[in-house]
């Protein structure tokens, strides 16, 4: 079992902030061929009726698949909020 580290203050309140806006858009990953630093993902960005908006790939881990996707989403909020 891992050991539990309290989050900071400061984590605690961007964690919660985070947690309570509402995005029109869902990110979808799936994993295209590949492994490990190998893995070949594809990327969606979908709209609040399901219509894709924006795709992508990437190449390597989840993590750092999903991190590209959601700069991609955090992009589109942004200029859907001018």
């Amino acid at each position: 079992m891992l050991p539990h580290f309290p989050l900071s203050s400061w984590a605690e309140v961007l964690h919660k902030a985070d947690m309570s806006e509402q995005s029109p858009y869902q990110i979808k990953l799936s994993l295209k061929g590949g492994s490990g630093p190998n893995a070949n993902w594809h990327w969606e960005i979908h709209d609040a009726d399901g219509k894709v908006v924006k795709t992508g790939s990437a190449v390597g881990p989840e993590h750092k698949a999903f991190a590209t996707a959601r700069i991609a989403k955090e992009k589109l909020e942004k200029t859907q909020s001018k």
